[in-house]
């Protein structure tokens, strides 16, 4: 759980305006990663809320704050290391069409 601080900012445009939404899936978080750059399909997860984007700890619990003022999700892990490196429908990287 995050612990309220009246001296928590933005760390996007320093606002103090920042909601905390904390939300038990167990194990039914349904993710949709990216789409497919030549056939349109959607890579999924279905399971427990996953660690690497930084919305949870791969447990029930997705959590996260974001900034009112200006949208940023505070905390998000943009450089994420995918576990599957390789599409599994073109062989392709999935670096690059993400």
């Amino acid at each position: 759980m995050y612990k309220y601080s009246s001296h928590e900012k933005c760390s996007e445009c320093n606002s103090h305006k920042l909601v905390s939404i904390t939300a038990k899936v167990s194990d039914m978080c349904h993710i949709q990663w990216y789409a497919h750059p030549e056939t349109g399909n959607v890579k999924e997860q279905c399971g427990y809320v996953p660690k690497v984007l930084g919305l949870g700890d791969d447990s029930d619990y997705l959590e996260f704050k974001f900034c009112i003022d200006c949208g940023q999700v505070q905390n998000y892990k943009q450089d994420y290391k995918q576990e599957e490196k390789v599409c599994t429908q073109c062989g392709r990287p999935s670096d690059s069409f993400s």
